[in-house]
């Protein structure tokens, strides 16, 4: 119960120490024999930008979003709809989705990250391997305002990245700004 309330959030080791009343290398421990049972995915932050100040906690999902919804007592489609946490869980859904896709090309040396500065800049996902750097934001909604797009566009800008994507549940592939692609969740 806890871990399903914790999907798709930065995880405080030491808070979460205090609440069960353990150390925060026990926590650690947890969620890594968490991770390794397939129930939960630790994703370490993306920290190889210089110059910036990262947030270097580690961010958590929980793998099976049927089991996360069930864990957090919805039953129908009505009930997500209006679920404080439903962006959360979208993206914790899609996540899963892109690294699952991966690995089942069997493709070797890439790694997954998120990235998010003390100033709030963050970026949902963040693949990188031999075939370069690909960072991924992820929206609930249909349409995804370009006002929303600034973090993407700077951590774009800023690494010299060909594109960056935003995953939606829009209808249609197309361009959002200069150098990135809007992609529907049903493209998957």
């Amino acid at each position: 119960m806890m871990l399903s309330s914790l999907s798709g959030t930065i995880i405080n080791r030491s808070d979460l120490g205090r609440s069960l009343n353990t150390s925060e290398v026990t926590v650690k421990d947890y969620l890594d024999i968490s991770h390794g049972s397939y129930i939960w995915r630790n994703i370490l932050s993306y920290e190889k930008i210089t110059g910036k100040s990262i947030v270097k906690m580690p961010k958590g999902i929980f793998r099976d979003t049927g089991l996360l919804h069930f864990l957090q007592k919805i039953r129908h489609i009505d009930q997500l709809m209006i679920y404080p946490q439903v962006g959360s869980n979208f993206e914790a859904f899609v996540i899963e989705e892109i690294i699952k896709g991966l690995e089942a090309t069997m493709t070797r040396g890439w790694e997954y990250f998120y990235y998010r500065t003390r100033n709030g800049a963050e970026v949902d996902l963040v693949i990188e391997g031999d075939f370069g750097t690909l960072p991924i934001e992820i929206k609930f909604g249909i349409n995804t305002d370009r006002n929303r797009l600034t973090s993407l566009k700077k951590f774009v800008a800023e690494n010299g990245l060909p594109l960056g994507i935003v995953i939606n549940n829009s209808e249609e592939v197309a361009m959002l700004a200069d150098r990135i692609i809007q992609i529907p969740t049903g493209l998957l």
